[in-house]
């Protein structure tokens, strides 16, 4: 999300159009279908230069991943 923001704050839509296109994707394959609707409007709103309501379809998918919560014993370490 932080990257997102930042492609967002310079204005490069074509590069968050991209992320959010990935994160459309990846989301639902993932199991978190919430994301992929708005990811979608983030996607076409950043193909459309819509620097405004890309703001809030980023503001969206922040509260989504806040209500995410992964405990220690959902946790995969790698070793």
């Amino acid at each position: 999300m932080r990257e997102m923001e930042q492609l967002w704050q310079v204005r490069d839509f074509a590069a968050l159009a991209a992320m959010a296109h990935w994160l459309k994707g990846s989301g639902g394959t993932a199991g978190y279908e919430d994301f992929t609707a708005p990811a979608r409007t983030l996607e076409e709103l950043a193909k459309g230069s819509d620097h405004e309501q890309a703001a809030a379809a980023i503001a969206e998918l922040n509260g989504l991943v806040a209500r995410l919560s992964i405990s220690d014993e959902d946790a995969v370490v790698a070793a």
